[in-house]
């Protein structure tokens, strides 16, 4: 999202109050307003500016520390609860045998990851690949209920 502008931190404006290098080694001057912000990687404080979030602050570039999240979870993927009504029961209504079973898919996830960033962890943009871990414009897995009815003649 950070590449694409949508993410809430490329929306951010702020006034230099200093001559800032960007990203690529561009001098904003004092007094500039800008669309980006301001970080310090360690070595003082660098402007955060469009070309930074369409590099390496986009996600595009090479993998870094800022998209590597714990996504360990635990789901609760199925739970089926089934009745087989008596014989006595199938009998009167001409069958051998009746059953219902009640089933509900993929009905929580516990997660830090989900919860940050609403992203289901299984969610895979490119499918069954080693690409692992792409999760934008993916949709999580759909919650289901189901019925089943058995009967036998």
């Amino acid at each position: 999202m950070r590449h694409f502008g949508i993410a809430p931190e490329t929306a951010n404006e702020v006034t230099l109050t200093e001559d800032l290098v960007n990203f690529a080694g561009q001098t904003r001057l004092a007094g500039t307003t800008v669309r980006g912000n301001i970080y310090d990687f360690g070595a003082g404080d660098v402007l955060l500016d469009q070309q930074w979030y369409m590099g390496l602050g986009g996600g595009f570039g090479a993998v870094s520390e800022d998209f590597i999240h714990d996504a360990s979870y635990v789901k609760l993927r199925e739970i089926s609860l089934a009745y087989n009504f008596p014989k006595s029961f199938a009998s009167k209504l001409k069958l051998t045998n009746l059953g219902i079973t009640l089933i509900g898919r993929n009905l929580y996830t516990w997660s830090n990851f989900a919860d940050e960033f609403g992203v289901d962890p299984e969610t895979n943009l490119t499918g069954v690949s080693n690409g692992r871990g792409l999760d934008y414009f993916t949709n999580p897995s759909s919650k289901s209920y189901l019925i089943k009815l058995s009967l036998s003649f």
